[in-house]
């Protein structure tokens, strides 16, 4: 709960607006959150009603929303080797969680296709077959870093 918060200020310090936040976790803070026994006793978010008896989540996308962040997991995070920020050290073995606000006009993450997809084909005469090929350039960068907050978690820390 606590990254939830600094990544919160964090992201209010950058003046980035409140709106449509996300945040995208590594499955074993799901877990965390889950096995948490004091969430009934938080008072500044009123939407914690069935946490206890449901859980967070369902499929891949939680069904609660924590300090105004709508929360998925996902694998697919960057692991980290062990790394020390502040003095605060984390194992190698790491993950790197985002925390983002998803507005329109401040997205973090820009897209652009260089070359829209194109299709080719030509008829192979050896395997007597028509064949095809779609051709495509994008890429995605991202625009805006004072919108992309990232907090390392063990991944050991579970158990």
């Amino acid at each position: 709960m606590r990254d939830f918060a600094l990544a919160l200020n964090s992201l209010q310090m950058a003046n980035v607006p409140a709106t449509n936040l996300v945040a995208i976790v590594h499955p074993s803070v799901e877990y965390a959150l889950n096995t948490m026994t004091n969430l009934v006793n938080v008072s500044n978010n009123p939407r914690w009603e069935g946490i206890i008896s449901s859980g967070f989540s369902t499929g891949m996308r939680f069904i609660k929303n924590i300090y105004g962040f709508d929360v998925y997991t996902s694998m697919n995070l960057k692991n980290v080797g062990a790394e020390t920020i502040n003095g605060r050290t984390v194992a190698s073995g790491s993950v790197a969680n985002l925390f983002f606000s998803a507005a329109p006009d401040v997205l973090p993450f820009v897209g652009s296709i260089r070359q829209p997809p194109k299709v080719d084909s030509e008829y192979n005469k050896d395997l007597q077959q028509e064949e095809y090929v779609t051709t495509c350039r994008y890429g995605f960068k991202l625009y805006r870093p004072e919108n992309l907050v990232v907090v390392l978690t063990d991944t050991d820390q579970v158990a």
